[in-house]
């Protein structure tokens, strides 16, 4: 199953950011984002550290994910 996730970066004084993203392990994925392990994106490197501000999971497939 698939997971269509938020995050709201808490480098506020860099200001707010937020980054949309789909996985199937939104733990390792979380981890990835704040450079706990390898992978993540770009994006996300600047305005570390991240929390899930909101999440949707049970999606049956990576393209109605994508669409989502």
């Amino acid at each position: 199953m698939w997971i269509v996730y938020l995050l709201l970066s808490k480098s506020y004084e860099l200001g707010k950011r937020t980054y949309v993203g789909i996985t199937t392990d939104m733990n390792r994925r979380l981890k990835q984002h704040n450079g706990e392990l390898v992978g993540g994106s770009k994006y996300t490197r600047a305005y570390r550290p991240y929390e899930v501000a909101y999440f949707l999971d049970n999606i049956p497939n990576r393209s109605i994910a994508s669409k989502f």
